[in-house]
């Protein structure tokens, strides 16, 4: 009966000793620096070969196990079976602890099996060693499908009209209709890159750089009469000479035929560098703390062009008549260039799944420093080879380059998940959201307050009526954009 017990109570110790020291399934803490050798790492005593006495320590903090009377070495028990070494000597089954045996190894950082430091011999395979964190190098590439804020326009670029109206194609007219207004004015998803490098300084120390792009995005609209100018096309504005809504025609039936075309233009990109420093909070979670720079730039264009073609009557042209063959064009632009730059801090963390295959994890940055704001603004009015400032919503009064530069800062969040599908290779895929506090954009920056006497296709050009109308004013707004990646890691 007492060797039964004796012999539970050793498979007991030695599961729970194998339990405590084997971790989460799937996962062992290891660093690049501490994987373990090939063979046996701890020498451990066998049925044949037992410790000389008082040799054997038990866990740090024991006192060593001194030999006494009845107990021929360490962890013997007198009984009626005899002295009893280690409990091996007697069943084959060697047990870790104060009562006999190896010293139990507590290291957090040990596996199980053969070769492992405080393993458990034969029978017990050992945990896949976790491949998270512990790259030397790395670089990742992502495709990025983003979605920005839309732009705004404070009023229509583009209507078309009925001639029985007062004064076609202006807003409040019965016949007005927008062609292009602020519902059309917007982009679809931008399709984007991320580039990504690291190394791995010391398994706690990382550096790392990141290229996130976004290319060009393009919105076109063209709209035109046919050679009799039909349909009335207007471009609507608030006169102020009358104080009312009034349209500079771009086709009129019977009198001018014309093209308005509007095209717009996006690009996005940032760049970021930092340290990451690694605190690990638990075998499978691990947090680090970034510091580093960030900048990011926004550019955005906007166009206006008309192209007119008398067909009875004429075109005032900086006060002369213009007749057919004769064309007439003019157009407007407006730009606006966003640069941020400032110091970038935050907080990453990744958990481990307790498969060597998925991780999780999710960060917070925030970037504070500064935005330089440019707006340029242009016009210009042309026939045959005499070209003029000024256009219609571009015109003496605000055409030029206007710059200012203001507090700027830019949170970030995200969460993904990531398959190690290979030694070297990884998925990821994720979702983020950045919010940049303070931008301006083109269709903003549009007045259409505007005052007849500086427009160059005007009848009242010139006619020295006071008032610098368009005026220009910075506008701004908030930004978000948010992002769904995709993409793989190559590490070594």
């Amino acid at each position: 009966m007492r060797k039964t017990v004796l012999t539970l109570m050793g498979v007991l110790l030695s599961t729970a000793g194998a339990w405590a020291q084997s971790g989460q399934p799937g996962y062992s803490f290891l660093t690049s620096s501490q994987k373990p050798a090939a063979g046996p790492a701890v020498v451990r005593p066998t049925a044949t070969s037992p410790p000389e006495p008082g040799a054997i320590s038990a866990m740090p903090g024991y006192a060593p196990i001194q030999a006494s009377p009845g107990m021929p070495y360490p962890g013997a028990m007198p009984g009626p079976m005899g002295p009893m070494g280690p409990m091996g000597g007697q069943m084959g089954m060697p047990m870790a602890g104060p009562m006999g045996g190896a010293p139990m190894n507590f290291d957090p950082y040990a596996g199980s099996g053969p070769g492992y430091p405080g393993g458990f011999g034969p029978g017990l395979p050992p945990d896949p060693v976790s491949t998270f964190g512990t790259e030397r190098i790395w670089v990742s590439g992502s495709y990025l499908l983003g979605y920005l804020t839309r732009p705004h326009l404070a009023a229509p670029l583009v209507t078309t009209g009925s001639a029985s109206d007062l004064h076609p194609g202006a807003l409040g007219q019965p016949g007005t209709q927008v062609l292009f207004g602020d519902q059309q004015y917007q982009y679809g998803p931008l399709s984007g890159v991320q580039v990504d490098l690291g190394v791995n300084l010391n398994d706690r120390l990382y550096l790392e750089g990141s290229v996130m792009y976004f290319g060009p995005q393009h919105t076109t609209a063209f709209y035109g009469s046919d050679a009799n100018g039909s349909p009335f096309i207007g471009r609507p504005v608030f006169n102020t000479l009358f104080g009312q809504d009034r349209s500079y025609l771009t086709s009129s039936p019977g009198l001018v035929s014309g093209t308005t075309s509007v095209e717009s233009r996006l690009q996005l990109y940032s760049i970021e560098a930092h340290a990451r420093y690694q605190v690990n909070l638990t075998p499978y979670l691990n947090m680090d703390l970034l510091l580093g720079y960030r900048y990011m730039r926004l550019d955005e264009d906007l166009n206006i062009t008309d192209n007119l073609v008398p067909i009875a009557g004429s075109i005032t042209f900086l006060g002369n008549s213009i007749t057919a063959p004769n064309t007439v064009s003019d157009a407007d632009h407006f730009s606006t260039t966003n640069r941020f730059n400032g110091v970038n801090m935050g907080t990453r963390f990744r958990w481990q799944s307790g498969f060597d295959w998925l991780a999780f994890t999710g960060y917070g940055k925030f970037a504070v420093g500064a935005t330089q704001q440019t707006v340029d603004i242009q016009g210009t009015s042309a026939t045959g080879g005499l070209v003029t400032n000024g256009g219609i919503l571009a015109l003496s009064s605000n055409i030029g380059t206007h710059e200012r530069t203001v507090f700027g800062a830019i949170p970030e969040g995200g969460a993904s998940f990531v398959l190690n599908l290979t030694r070297g290779v990884r998925f990821h895929a994720g979702y983020s959201a950045t919010y940049w506090n303070n931008v301006v954009r083109a269709g903003d920056q549009i007045d259409h307050r505007i005052n007849p006497a500086l427009v160059p296709t005007d009848v009242n050009f010139g006619s020295g009526n006071p008032g610098a109308n368009p005026a220009f004013t910075f506008r701004s707004r908030a930004l978000w954009l948010n992002t769904l990646n995709f993409g793989l890691d190559f590490y070594y």
